[in-house]
């Protein structure tokens, strides 16, 4: 009967730690590519986006041209300071919600939220034109 107890309490340990690092990779998901998009680095963004379709190097200009906007506006409130995450949501093996602050150097903060859907490659955030 110990035995058993034991499996047992070990299988719902084993079960909370993947839940966990799932949580964990989504953050640091949604931070790293959030951080790279604010520093300029749109590539990185990119790799970590989902649009929906394949894109073609029309709306990949497209959307490139725009990220750069977004990066000028950035500028002007001193630059990014911090991104911090502070829910995430796990709805179900494909769908998630990942909550996250942003402060930018002139004082300036802004609450956000990044829907990620699970791919074949991984985890990526949706963004849709």
């Amino acid at each position: 009967m110990r035995r058993i107890l034991l499996f047992v309490i070990l299988c719902v340990c084993f079960i909370a730690c993947a839940e966990d690092s799932d949580e964990v990779k989504l953050r640091q998901l949604v931070v790293k590519s959030v951080t790279a998009l604010h520093e300029g680095d749109i590539d990185t963004y990119l790799q970590a986006v989902d649009y929906g379709a394949e894109l073609d190097s029309l709306h990949e200009n497209l959307i490139r041209q725009m990220l750069n906007r977004y990066a000028n506006h950035v500028s002007r409130l001193g630059g990014l300071e911090l991104v911090e995450t502070n829910t995430c949501t796990i709805e179900n093996d494909s769908i998630a919600r990942v909550g996250y602050v942003l402060s930018f150097k002139n004082g300036t903060r802004e609450s956000r939220i990044a829907q990620l859907v699970h791919k074949a490659d991984g985890w990526k955030i949706v963004e849709r034109l």
